[in-house]
């Protein structure tokens, strides 16, 4: 199970519905990403990818805005906006959802 939550920026009003965490849903282990291209934040599957320099994490999703596979992950401790780099905080009027 997942929980969502909406993260808003102050600085600049962006917000993403992502679960800002690792979390499990029936479709595996997700990981909140950023998309390098639109700058969007994205829950994304992640997986384990073998190479000649051995086993490595890997996200398997696309961004959901503009579907690139370029993506890092995004911090949750620092929670910085990946549109203008203001701390996101949780909108406390935004509904929060439960996944599976």
């Amino acid at each position: 199970m997942s929980t969502v939550f909406t993260f808003l920026c102050e600085g600049c009003g962006y917000s993403a519905q992502v679960a800002g965490e690792s979390s499990t849903l029936f479709s595996g282990q997700t990981e909140t990403l950023v998309c390098k291209d639109c700058n969007s934040l994205f829950d994304g599957v992640k997986g384990f990818a073998y190479s000649e320099e051995g086993g490595e994490d890997v996200c398997f999703s696309e961004c959901f805005e503009c579907g690139s596979e370029k993506s890092k992950r995004w911090s949750y401790s620092k929670k910085p906006c990946p549109k203008c780099g203001v701390k996101m905080e949780v909108d406390p009027y935004a509904e929060v959802v439960e996944a599976d």
